[in-house]
């Protein structure tokens, strides 16, 4: 793979994305407390997104890889009994 298209996709990957997300939000000037919680939903998702073989580079998720139906709460989509979204918050 030549080395411009490996840079390219490192920069979309979750994980580079969200300490730069970090940055910004510092820069905004919202409250340490705020950006911690931020943080911890996007780490969360990303580690979800992961353990269920899912995209991890911004230009690859897409709205069907979050969405969750009301039929399949509480079918295969449920972590520990929880759905996605309540894991994501902890």
């Amino acid at each position: 793979m030549p080395a411009a298209h490996r840079s390219a996709a490192a920069m979309d990957d979750l994980s580079v994305l969200l300490p730069d997300w970090c940055t910004h939000l510092r820069a905004r000037n919202v409250a340490p407390s705020t950006i911690q919680s931020y943080l911890t939903v996007g780490e969360n998702l990303l580690t979800w997104l992961r353990a269920q073989g899912m995209p991890a580079t911004a230009s690859d998720l897409g709205r069907d890889h979050l969405d969750v139906p009301g039929h399949q709460v509480g079918a295969s989509r449920l972590i520990g009994g929880r759905p996605p979204s309540a894991l994501w918050r902890r």
